[in-house]
């Protein structure tokens, strides 16, 4: 009869090993890697409030509600003027979606690259805005993330 130390033990291996099978199969790109480039925008707070006024007339009212269409907007623009960032899969993963705080993954078609597009809501933007609905989406980081996959790029 096992003891209660030695279940909880077998247990837990079984889970590792399961989760380790599951990640071996796992594209390359979907895997861990680390930043190779991160892109931040500079917050020129007059700037932002400029583009909030801009937005309160009516221009541009997608970016109040769609976070997704700013990064999308936000990685064209940058693909002709920064060489780590190429074509990429539509539509993006969100990672994170809270009230003030919006992250997508695009996963690069040609190569082991996945783009991290984080988007913000600021709070000190709401007295312009007047209600948060209302409150505009702002690019502030573009990171260029490179897995460790080992596998010759024909086997992917």
């Amino acid at each position: 009869m096992p003891r209660i130390g030695e279940e909880t033990a077998t247990h837990g291996l079984a889970v590792l090993i399961l989760f380790g099978l599951l990640a071996a199969h796992l594209p390359c790109h979907a895997q861990a890697g680390h930043p190779k480039a991160k892109l931040r925008e500079k917050i020129d707070r007059k700037q932002v409030e400029d583009l909030q006024r801009w937005v309160n007339e009516g221009h541009e009212p997608w970016r109040l509600d769609n976070p997704e269409l700013l990064a999308n907007q936000k990685l064209l623009e940058l693909k002709g003027k920064v060489k780590e960032i190429g074509s990429y899969k539509v539509p993006p993963r969100q990672i994170v979606d809270k009230k003030n705080l919006a992250v997508f993954l695009y996963d690069s078609v040609l190569d082991e690259k996945t783009y991290r597009v984080t988007l913000e809501k600021f709070q000190w933007l709401l007295p312009l805005a007047k209600r948060w609905e209302w409150t505009i989406w702002y690019v502030t980081a573009v990171d260029v993330i490179e897995s460790h996959c080992s596998q010759p790029k024909g086997e992917r």
